[in-house]
């Protein structure tokens, strides 16, 4: 299947959940109902702290550092995006509340899936292999 999302709009994507799931305890409609503790807030904030984690240190267009490879960070967005699809299951406390949750786990893991996973920006194995290229030409 060809991948359609580049590295970089996945990178603005990734931004965007993260702010989303920074909010999500307010648009959960919880706070009326007394339900705004720690432990109700707790879990998107700790998910977007990952996401945002994951890609600064990705090494892509909008990373930053640039040391975890595009493949390791689609399978975080996977694992990251079952995780959010799981909690209002598990945890009744999300009540009818939950579907924003499940919505950003079900795009987090739709975004991955059509991502490409080569960005435009070399890896360092490529550029060692161009600098210092193992058989040199004679």
């Amino acid at each position: 299947m060809k991948k359609l999302i580049s590295t970089r709009l996945h990178g603005i994507f990734d931004y965007i959940i993260v702010v989303a799931l920074l909010f999500s305890p307010w648009f959960l409609e919880q706070e009326e109902a007394g339900q705004m503790d720690t432990g109700f807030w707790m879990l998107p904030f700790g998910i977007s702290g990952m996401l945002l984690i994951n890609a600064l240190f990705t090494n892509f267009e909008l990373g930053v550092i640039k040391m975890i490879p595009m493949p390791a960070h689609l399978w975080t967005d996977y694992l990251l995006g079952v995780v959010l699809i799981a909690v209002p299951l598990f945890i009744p406390s999300y009540g009818s509340g939950g579907w924003l949750l499940t919505a950003l786990g079900i795009l987090l893991i739709g975004i991955a899936f059509l991502t490409k996973k080569k960005s435009r920006i070399p890896d360092k194995k490529e550029i060692a292999e161009v600098s210092f290229p193992l058989f040199p030409p004679d």
